[in-house]
């Protein structure tokens, strides 16, 4: 069989599905959600910094700046956060 890698970042999902017979099937594995909190998906993202602030403002983006400084804790999460999963597959699986 052949091996797949996974990597999974938020609220999305894969499940590994495997024919038992003609019409059923039994899921194998699958990936999990991840969450900061309640609602709060991890999603791959990359705020401006302070230093992009000036650029902002002179383009009319002060909600944004104010936004980014009321809330400095924002939550931004990269590929590096994601979880890694290997799957075994065999021929007519499912994904």
């Amino acid at each position: 069989g052949s091996k797949l890698g996974v990597a999974n970042v938020g609220d999305s999902g894969m499940m590994h599905l495997r024919r038992k017979d003609s019409v059923a099937s039994s899921v194998i594995g699958r990936t999990n959600e991840q969450q900061h909190r309640f609602n709060c998906p991890y999603q791959l993202s990359r705020l401006p910094t302070e230093e992009d602030f000036p650029r902002l403002l002179s383009e009319g983006r002060t909600a944004l700046v104010n936004l980014l400084k009321k809330n400095p804790t924002v939550f931004q999460d990269s590929p590096a956060d994601a979880d890694l999963y290997t799957f075994d597959l065999q021929e007519g699986d499912m994904l």
